[in-house]
């Protein structure tokens, strides 16, 4: 099998990893943990928010129609306003969401770039996983 992960920019391959160890040159594999490893911080945090479901789901929900009010959640999560206002809290501080009050009285919740690229990159990360098995 060579499966491996390519990432493209205006049609030119910038990275291409292998998704097996056997596709990986020693020095290669090693200057990319490295790398990997000095921005584990962020890396981790961002995995984090990921471990709820609530948060994936609200980032999906932003995803899918643009943007959400927090009554919305409430609702489509049947969760109370505690869970609700936590979780967004949470992501907009890690800067996966963002608050926008469209009217007086009347804010909406986004998702970033970097918000909207973190869920492609988890389907992504399913792909792979069925992949796999």
């Amino acid at each position: 099998m060579t499966l491996k992960v390519q990432l493209v920019k205006d049609n030119k391959v910038i990275v291409e990893m292998p998704l097996e160890r056997e596709g990986w040159e020693k020095e290669a594999l090693e200057l990319e943990l490295e790398e990997f490893e000095s921005t584990i911080d962020s890396i981790a945090g961002v995995h984090g928010l990921f471990s709820n479901k609530v948060r994936v789901k609200m980032l999906s929900e932003m995803i899918r129609f643009s943007d959400r009010r927090f009554s919305e959640f409430m609702n489509i999560l049947n969760a109370n306003q505690k869970i609700v206002s936590e979780n967004l809290r949470r992501l907009a501080t890690n800067g996966l969401v963002e608050r926008i009050e469209k009217k007086r009285g009347e804010v909406h919740y986004v998702t970033t770039d970097l918000g909207f690229t973190s869920v492609i990159a988890c389907m992504v990360m399913h792909r792979i996983l069925d992949e796999l098995e």
